[in-house]
C-alpha cells in the first residue's frame, strides 16, 4: 500500500518516535514505505536524525566533566578509613557519570606473605567504562567488560599490570622503571612512556594495539616458542592472530580505536564488520552478519545514542537491515542479525 501525501500528518506524528527507535513494527514499516517513495522524504528523516545527534552531543558535553566527577567520588571517601583503602579508592575510583561510566568494583586480596601491597582488580561492567589511576599516576581507561589487575605499589624497576579486554593507557614516563601490560596467550606490551590503546578480549581471537604517542613493543611467542618483539611507531595499529601467529601493521589516525574513551563512536569508511564489533563491545550484544554484507563500510559519528538509533543510521546509509533474534545462545547477551 502506497503512503500518499495526504497521510503526511500521520507520518509527521510518527517521525520523532521513529528516529528514536520507539515505533512499533507496523509503524516502522509505514515510515519506511513513505521514505522509499521520495528522496525528499528520506532526506527529511536524515535531517531529523542529525538534529537528534546534535542535541545528544550537547547533553554529553554538559554531563561529561570527568575531573569534576572524579573529585566528587574522592570527596565521598571517609577520612577515617585505613590508609591503604583510602589510596585504593582514590587510585581506582571511577567516574559515575550517567550513561557513560560505572563505579569500579575493587577486590583487594590481602595475603599473609604479602604484607606491603595488595592486588587490586578494577572492572568495567558491560555497557560502561571506567577510569583508573595507578600508583605511579599512570591513567588507564577501561572499555566495557574489561578487567585490569595491578599491585597497590609498583617495584622500583618494574611496573607490571594485567589486562583482559580493552584499555587506553597514558603511561607516566620513568626511565628507571619498565612498564608492561600482560595480555592473553602470553602476549605483552612493553611501554616506554606513551599513549596507546590495547584490545584483547578473552572471547575474541584477535589482539590489537594502536599507538598514539611514544613507543611500544608488541611481544609474543613465535612458531618455535621464540620470543618475538615488534616495535610500533605513532599512528600505527598492529593486529595479531594468536592461533596462526599472523601479524599486520597499518597506519591509522587512532580516532576509531579510541573514540570510546569519550563515549563516542567515530567511523571513517570503517568496514561494517569492524563497526559492529565496536558497537557490540559497548552495548553488550552479539552480531551475526551475512557474508554478502562484508564489503559494506560506514562513515559517521555518534555520541551516547541508543543502539537502535545507531542501527537506524546504518539502515539509511546502507542496504542492510537488522533484527533481534529470540533464540539467543547467551541469555546475558542478546543477538542481532544483520541481513
Amino acid at each position: 500500500m502506497n503512503v500518499s501525501k495526504d497521510s503526511f500528518s500521520d507520518i509527521e506524528d510518527l517521525l520523532p518516535r521513529f528516529c528514536e527507535g520507539k515505533t512499533s513494527l507496523e509503524e516502522t514499516r509505514l515510515v519506511e514505505k513513505w521514505m522509499s517513495e521520495d528522496a525528499d522524504n528520506r532526506r527529511l528523516v536524515q535531517q531529523i536524525l542529525a538534529l537528534n545527534l546534535a542535541v545528544d552531543a550537547q547533553k554529553f558535553e554538559e554531563e561529561s566533566d570527568l575531573d569534576n566527577a572524579f573529585n566528587k567520588v574522592k570527596r565521598r571517601i571517609n577520612s577515617s578509613s585505613k590508609a591503604w583503602w583510602n589510596w585504593a579508592i582514590r587510585a581506582a575510583a571511577v567516574l559515575s557519570i550517567p550513561l557513560l561510566f560505572s563505579t569500579v568494583t575493587l577486590y583487594l586480596q590481602r595475603q599473609d606473605q604479602m604484607a606491603h601491597f595488595q592486588i587490586i582488580t578494577a572492572h568495567a561492567f558491560p555497557g560502561m567504562r571506567s577510569k583508573v589511576l595507578l600508583p605511579d599516576s599512570t591513567v588507564v581507561y577501561l572499555n566495557a567488560g574489561s578487567t585490569l589487575k595491578y599491585p597497590s605499589r609498583f617495584s622500583e624497576s618494574l611496573r607490571e599490570v594485567e589486562l583482559e579486554g580493552e584499555g587506553y593507557f597514558d603511561v607516566r614516563a620513568n626511565r628507571n622503571s619498565k612498564f608492561a601490560v600482560n595480555l592473553k596467550d602470553g602476549i605483552s606490551i612493553e611501554v616506554y612512556g606513551t599513549k596507546f590503546n590495547v584490545d584483547a578480549y578473552q572471547i575474541d581471537s584477535m589482539v590489537s594495539a594502536t599507538l598514539l604517542e611514544g613507543s611500544i613493543g608488541f611481544a609474543y611467542c613465535g612458531e618455535n616458542g621464540k620470543r618475538m618483539l615488534h616495535k610500533l611507531q605513532p599512528n600505527q595499529r598492529l593486529t595479531f592472530q594468536p592461533k596462526d601467529k599472523s601479524l599486520k601493521i597499518n597506519g591509522t589516525e587512532g580516532l576509531t580505536e579510541t573514540a570510546w574513551i569519550d563515549g563516542q563512536f567515530i567511523f571513517k569508511d570503517t568496514p561494517i564488520r569492524e563497526a559492529l564489533y565496536i558497537l557490540g563491545k559497548h552495548f553488550n550484544v552479539r552480531f551475526t552478519l551475512k557474508q554478502s554484507l562484508n564489503d559494506l563500510s560506514y562513515t559517521g559519528k555518534f555520541t551516547s545514542e541508543p543502539l537502535e538509533l545507531i542501527l537506524k543510521h546504518f539502515e539509511i546509509s546502507t542496504n542492510m537491515r537488522w533484527r533481534y533474534l529470540d533464540d539467543a545462545v547467551d541469555a546475558k547477551k542478546r543477538t542481532i542479525e544483520i541481513y
